[in-house]
């Protein structure tokens, strides 16, 4: 692959200082006062993890200003919670004024019990740390960031950075299954704020990150080149180059040429 020169100009610290929040009802109040996101709710969490989503989700909008507010921001637990009342008030709307509810003459709460019927709260699996979503993952997605409580409560975060733990971030940079540097709760939810910017830039389908992803596809080279969970999907591959090149202070090859075309895309939304 040639090399990509010039990325690091592109590289930019963010420039704006973000509050911490020091309550999560501060963060809740603070992710949408800033703008961030319609909605937050980060019970559940640790203050420190709420903190970090805040931070990351303030940087990758300097760097991508055009990326939309998001609709959710907090823990996956609230946030299936909330994404199924989302949904069924959505599907409220379409069937309130339908001759089939209207014959039976139905309070809206009564219409409301019945849709509730139909929608199941969804799981979080257990092993899952944090996870990114949008409108096109499914019919009612939110677009969301969110992390998983039982990585991230104030009981389990400690571990979450104990590098002598197996499944703790640090542990999971060693075992190359996440790019080096990225050994932080920031690189995680950089990771997710890279899924965004996929989401945004329409990245996966680019037929230059394309042929990136190709010619590193494959477990071992992939493994060394980034990470082993690159090797996933070209969209997982997005996600852990972009964690890399905001995370490494000496990001590699692979990282930097995948960010460069993104800041390349970037510039074509604005023609």
């Amino acid at each position: 692959m040639k090399s990509h020169s010039g990325i690091d100009r592109s590289r930019k610290k963010g420039s704006t200082q973000i509050p911490q929040a020091k309550t999560i009802a501060e963060a809740n109040e603070l992710a949408v006062s800033l703008g961030l996101t319609s909605y937050a709710d980060f019970n559940g969490l640790d203050i420190v993890a709420a903190n970090e989503m805040i931070q990351g989700v303030a940087r990758a909008r300097e760097l991508f200003p055009e990326l939309p507010q998001m609709e959710f921001l907090g823990s996956i637990q609230n946030h299936n919670k909330y994404e199924l009342e989302y949904a069924i008030r959505q599907e409220f709307e379409q069937v309130k004024n339908d001759p089939y509810y209207a014959r039976f003459k139905l309070t809206d709460e009564q219409i409301l019990n019945e849709l509730r019927k139909n929608h199941i709260l969804r799981r979080t699996p257990a092993g899952i740390w944090a996870w990114s979503s949008d409108h096109r993952d499914t019919r009612f997605s939110l677009r969301a960031i969110a992390f998983n409580e039982r990585k991230f409560s104030s009981q389990k975060i400690k571990d979450m950075l104990d590098g002598d733990i197996w499944g703790s971030i640090p542990h999971a940079v060693k075992t190359k299954w996440h790019p080096e540097g990225c050994t932080t709760i920031k690189s995680i939810v950089d990771h997710e704020m890279g899924h965004q910017i996929d989401y945004l830039l329409k990245a996966n389908s680019d037929s230059v990150i394309g042929s990136i992803f190709r010619q590193y596809r494959g477990q071992e080279k992939m493994t060394n080149a980034l990470s082993k969970y690159a090797n996933t999907n070209v969209k997982e591959f997005i996600a852990e180059a972009w964690a890399e090149y905001t995370n490494n202070p000496h990001p590699r090859e692979v990282s930097r040429a995948v960010a460069s075309r993104l800041f390349k895309l970037r510039k074509g939304l604005k023609k």
